[in-house]
């Protein structure tokens, strides 16, 4: 009987400890800045890099490639998602793959002091010079830049 009061006491002070210690961890987790992200365009190729995982992909195996805001975010212009839709031969490195096939993505998170507006600008004119036709605008991003040029979704 004192046995399986003492095992349930201890649980009890596990979680009782695990709540204690997330709540004095979470301010110090909101300071942490995001990840860094980078996405690179050149006339050959699509990069992205996320921390230390880096993907990279000629543009001949890109058909599609779109930046959509994130659906939890909507209305947020600070997340978005790069997507790319893929030949079927080409390999995603972890941290790229979705789950679904044949397709890579990369969040984007922008930070609150920044204005992410001129960025995101920057990315939608490299993705309309270099990945030309395969470039699938998103309406809200056709919104957000206030700007009626080839919305298509």
């Amino acid at each position: 009987m004192f046995v399986e009061w003492a095992g349930w006491v201890w649980f009890a002070a596990f979680l009782v400890l695990g709540f204690v210690m997330t709540m004095v961890a979470l301010p110090f987790l909101a300071r942490l800045p995001p990840l860094q992200r980078v996405v690179m365009l050149t006339g050959e190729r699509l990069r992205c890099r996320m921390q230390d995982l880096e993907w990279s992909s000629p543009w001949t195996d890109v058909e599609r490639i779109t930046v959509k805001p994130l659906p939890h975010d909507s209305g947020n212009e600070r997340r978005w998602e790069v997507s790319a839709s893929l030949r079927r031969e080409v390999k995603i490195p972890p941290g790229f793959d979705t789950g679904v096939k044949n397709r890579a993505a990369m969040s984007l998170e922008f930070d609150r002091r920044e204005d992410p507006l001129p960025a995101i600008r920057r990315l939608d004119d490299g993705l309309r010079r270099f990945a030309g036709e395969r470039y699938a605008r998103h309406a809200a991003l056709a919104a957000l830049l206030g700007d009626a040029r080839d919305r298509r979704d």
